[in-house]
């Protein structure tokens, strides 16, 4: 196991010559079209909004295509299991049942939510992920911005 890659970002922000050198290399691109979900989330008006909101949340950032319709997929639907799961919880009595086992319905969380990660660290929404694939990072603050934000007085 080798050493993990110094995300894009960060070398950019360094304004390090490997940045141009690692910017240069064939980068994937997304085939461009309407990413139409899969027949068993058109079927669920749920499953359907959240496939939606996927979409819209993906596309500005460039790195979708036609070719994310089954795993978009599949996260909307894990995301509405996640749902269902919670409230099927709630419903009969928590994490653990009157008689002391555990509730079938938190393995199905815990499956549907370690299927989701997995898919949403794929495509940047989470920090980590965001900054291995280059994604642009929030601007840095110097020390200086900082302190002068911590300090500063309300004025009326």
């Amino acid at each position: 196991m080798g050493r993990r890659q110094t995300p894009l970002a960060e070398l950019e922000r360094r304004g390090s010559w490997r940045a141009k050198a690692r910017a240069t290399q064939t980068q994937v691109k997304a085939t461009p079209g309407v990413i139409e979900p899969m027949e068993n989330v058109k079927a669920c008006p749920r499953k359907l909004e959240l496939f939606n909101e996927l979409i819209a949340l993906l596309t500005p950032q460039g790195f979708i295509g036609t070719q994310d319709r089954i795993a978009l997929s599949m996260l909307a639907s894990e995301l509405e299991l996640a749902e269902r799961a919670r409230e099927g919880m709630e419903s009969t009595g928590g994490m653990v049942l009157p008689n002391g086992r555990i509730n079938p319905w938190a393995r199905v969380l815990q499956g549907a939510n370690r299927v989701s990660l997995k898919l949403m660290v794929a495509y940047g929404m989470t920090a980590d992920s965001r900054a291995h694939l280059g994604t642009p990072a929030a601007p840095v603050e110097t020390g200086a911005e900082r302190l002068k934000a911590l300090f500063a007085f309300p004025r009326n």
